[in-house]
């Protein structure tokens, strides 16, 4: 009930961030800041609160992009737990209005372990998350490694492949 609470909820207030493509982040470039507040009501920035070890980003901007992240979540955790994680739902300025009500249903989905790995952004800026990310579907995830000062050194598009593993697992050499 309460996941088809919130799936209605963004159902309804589905209203997209326009895409504007322009300059779309490239391996080597830093993360651009972002400012988040975790389930558990703490503010960050990141990348910064989270240099000093590399960092995994998986990034949504819809109800569907839960599933692939959920795969990479399950890898980050099981496989790599000693680097940062954070799962990041991006939602624009009409989120925003409805945010505490957003966080609340998913306070009560998302298991208590992860709340402060889940860390949300609404507003005006997701139009440039979106162009930075090169979002075309926003049915799935957006991916980023972050080496230990912020910047990108994998980046992939949905759910973890066995390719995407091997890529990773190479860097670590």
């Amino acid at each position: 009930m309460k996941k088809l609470t919130l799936l209605i909820v963004m159902s309804l207030l589905n209203i997209r961030c326009m895409n504007n493509p322009s300059h779309i982040l490239q391996l080597g470039d830093r993360f651009p800041d972002i400012e988040v507040q975790t389930l558990e009501d703490k503010k960050l920035h990141l990348p910064a609160d989270a240099t000093g070890k590399w960092t995994l980003l998986a990034t949504g901007f819809s109800m569907e992009a839960q599933n692939p992240i959920n795969t990479w979540t399950e890898y980050v955790l099981t496989t790599h737990p000693e680097w940062n994680y954070f799962e990041v739902p991006i939602g624009n300025e009409w989120y925003a209005m409805i945010s505490k009500s957003i966080d609340n249903a998913m306070k009560r989905e998302v298991p208590k372990t992860l709340h402060s790995k889940t860390a949300t952004y609404y507003g005006a800026k997701c139009r440039d998350y979106k162009r930075l990310f090169g979002v075309v579907d926003e049915s799935t995830c957006y991916v980023f490694l972050l080496d230990d000062d912020g910047k990108i050194i994998f980046k992939t598009v949905g759910a973890i492949t066995p390719a995407s593993k091997e890529t990773i697992e190479k860097l670590l050499l």
